[in-house]
């Protein structure tokens, strides 16, 4: 989870390497060419509707009452166009996450294609377009949005579009593969964010256990604070897992 104050703290934390005072808690070429142009211009025109159903939504549905926003990156995988692995990462945030808004805002966003994938995979696009399309289909609500992107940005301009769409004083970022597994108390998380902002700015969740070293400095054995019954252990790393 990280509170966005300001917009220049995420921008800065994904294009640096290292940043401190983070915590942890527990047929051929030319055919494929001309099938890439014709795709691409479609995924344009995709997504300029689905901006402006999004600014549609964002009219009508009131986010001041929401907390937090959550960003799911995603990608196509050997199982796309299914979406049983986003769903199960989605399914497992009101399961897992107490307190957490059954509103919440919540933006998958999908990175897209490069030339290498479309040249070694014949129908990357296809699948890749019914992928999103279901996406929406099952994500549909007020609160929710899919943002694809026409041609492949990584992580970092995948997180970037989504942040700009955030209204939300706090966001999780979750990869798509990644659920929650353990219990954690999102209102006593939202707490103590607010009631320690010059020392919390993010909070990680280890999805393996960690040892001390130069580079992670995280121990799960090393409470280094401890507020609203949350225990927390320095970090020195900023990462998306």
């Amino acid at each position: 989870m990280v509170q966005l104050q300001a917009r220049t703290i995420l921008t800065t934390l994904l294009t640096a390497s290292v940043v401190t005072n983070y915590w942890s808690a527990r047929p051929r070429v030319g055919k494929i060419l001309k099938f890439m142009a014709l795709v691409e211009a479609e995924s344009a025109q995709d997504i300029a509707l689905e901006t402006e159903e999004y600014d549609e939504k964002k009219s009508n549905f009131d986010f001041s009452k929401e907390d937090v926003t959550i960003i799911i990156t995603t990608n196509l995988i050997p199982t796309s166009p299914g979406i049983m692995v986003v769903n199960e990462t989605i399914r497992s945030l009101p399961k897992f996450l107490h307190g957490l808004s059954e509103t919440a805002p919540l933006i998958i966003a999908v990175d897209g294609l490069d030339k290498k994938t479309r040249m070694r995979e014949s129908n990357a696009d296809e699948r890749y377009t019914q992928y999103v399309k279901n996406l929406r289909q099952e994500f549909h609500r007020p609160y929710e949005t899919v943002l694809p992107q026409t041609e492949r940005i990584n992580l970092i301009g995948n997180l970037q579009e989504a942040i700009a769409q955030v209204q939300t004083e706090f966001v999780y970022i979750i990869q798509h593969d990644m659920p929650f597994l353990k219990d954690v108390n999102h209102t006593a998380l939202i707490k103590t964010f607010r009631e320690h902002p010059d020392t919390i700015k993010m909070v990680r969740f280890n999805y393996i256990r960690r040892h001390a070293d130069k580079f992670n400095n995280c121990d799960e054995k090393e409470i280094n604070f401890e507020a609203n019954g949350i225990q927390l252990t320095k970090h020195h790393v900023w990462s998306d897992k």
